[in-house]
């Protein structure tokens, strides 16, 4: 049976894999968000403002459904950290 100490070891590994996991996922996400945003600016500057309205407003709504619990959580976390 692992001793203690290696078994907070193996937590701590995983801990880390897991944030490292987390960081790149969120970086994933960001640049993809950015590339929308992106083609929707382009949309507009080619007169497209339907399709511009549009993927703006899915946006909109994948920030407010998807994001915005996440970030909300987020900063409970940090703040509680702070305690």
């Amino acid at each position: 049976m692992p001793g203690r100490a290696a078994l907070d070891a193996a937590s701590r590994h995983e801990s880390r894999k897991r944030t490292l996991f987390d960081t790149i996922f969120a970086f994933l996400h960001m640049g993809g968000l950015l590339v929308a945003v992106a083609y929707a600016v382009v949309s507009l500057v080619r007169g497209n403002t339907s399709r511009f309205a549009l993927i703006l407003a899915l946006l909109v709504v994948y920030y407010l459904f998807i994001l915005h619990p996440a970030v909300k959580k987020e900063i409970s976390r940090r703040r509680a950290l702070r305690k």
